[in-house]
């Protein structure tokens, strides 16, 4: 995966889908020397349909998100 040359602020924007009975949890996990920081989460069904997030996180390029 590319790196990004850039250290600050950066917004991370994404689309789920959370339906079924096999369900937990999804969670945006961020890495940053050897520290994991979890920076968004849901955990329940959330219906049929497709849901919008975002979440903003403080970005260097040894960050893995």
């Amino acid at each position: 995966m590319p790196r990004l040359d850039y250290s600050g602020a950066l917004c991370v924007e994404f689309y789920y889908h959370m339906y079924g009975y096999h369900v937990r949890s999804l969670r945006l996990v961020q890495r940053t020397s050897d520290v994991n920081r979890t920076v968004w989460m849901r955990s329940r069904q959330m219906g049929t349909a497709w849901h919008h997030a975002n979440t903003q996180l403080d970005y260097s390029p040894d960050t893995q998100v």
